[in-house]
């Protein structure tokens, strides 16, 4: 059986009315048939109870009806109206353990990436009851305390260059 026999299609009143001209034509061992009993199912069945055929048993119900002498009963005039039914596929259930776990393995992300984000929020040892030193230039994460000479004069030269960098830039495209 090939991938193309296992589609699907609607039943139609057409089939069922095929199916049923079919099973009168058809002897009773016949009827037994594994490969006829998609066919015998919606022939002997009501309306609403078999809603999908295969190709395969359309193929073989045309096969039937055309050695009875149907001349109706090629495979496109058997499915005229009908449409091709495609199983929407279950969603799997998941395992609840293992939803447990990413879970948690989630939440182990989502602090690891918060404890990076505040490493430098607060400086080392600083408890929260006590005040941070308001000293000009301390940064967050430095020991307070007097800030040596050499640093202040190595930031006054940073800016004190900018400035003149700025200037010669103006001086130079104006």
């Amino acid at each position: 059986m090939s991938a193309a026999d296992s589609l699907q299609f609607r039943v139609t009143p057409h089939i069922r009315d095929a199916c049923k001209q079919c099973l009168a034509a058809l002897s009773k061992s016949r009827q037994k048939s594994p490969d006829l009993a998609q066919i015998v199912a919606i022939g002997t069945t009501g309306s609403t109870e078999q809603t999908t055929i295969s190709l395969a048993s359309v193929k073989g119900l045309s096969q039937e009806l055309l050695k009875a002498g149907e001349s109706n009963a090629w495979v496109h005039q058997l499915l005229r109206g009908s449409k091709i039914h495609i199983e929407q596929p279950q969603p799997t259930p998941r395992n609840p353990e293992l939803v447990a776990r990413l879970d948690k393995i989630k939440r182990q992300l989502e602090e690891h990436e918060y404890q990076r984000m505040t490493v430098n929020v607060m400086p080392h040892g600083f408890k929260g009851t006590e005040l941070l030193p308001a000293v000009p230039g301390v940064r967050t994460g430095q020991a307070s305390g007097v800030i040596s000479m050499k640093q202040e004069l190595r930031d006054a030269n940073k800016t004190i260059s900018v400035i003149i960098n700025i200037i010669f830039s103006a001086l130079g495209v104006g």
